[in-house]
């Protein structure tokens, strides 16, 4: 996804050791605009994935890192929990 005050040239998925035996991976997003807010960069790339994925691919990603176009982390979020609410729940 880009636009144009947010624009990626490159997405990848490295494995994350999260030693509870589970597949887990980190998102890297590495971006070319100028990130004003890690929060409303995260938010952002966040609130893509949660449209885009089913929730077992969801659970699968541990946390997400956005580098600068230098390829330094500029941001990275706290582990990520997604959390299924049972339906007698709601």
């Amino acid at each position: 996804m880009n636009k144009p005050s947010r624009k990626y040239s490159t997405v990848w998925l490295s494995h994350n050791d999260d030693l509870t035996g589970r597949e887990r991976y980190v998102l890297n997003v590495k971006a070319e605009h100028i990130i004003e807010s890690c929060f409303e960069e995260l938010d952002s790339i966040f609130d893509m994935l949660y449209d885009r994925l089913e929730s077992e691919s969801l659970q699968k990603i541990s946390r997400i890192a956005v580098y600068n176009s230098n390829d330094e982390i500029h941001c990275e979020s706290e582990d990520i929990a997604i959390i299924e609410e049972d339906s007698a729940c709601a």
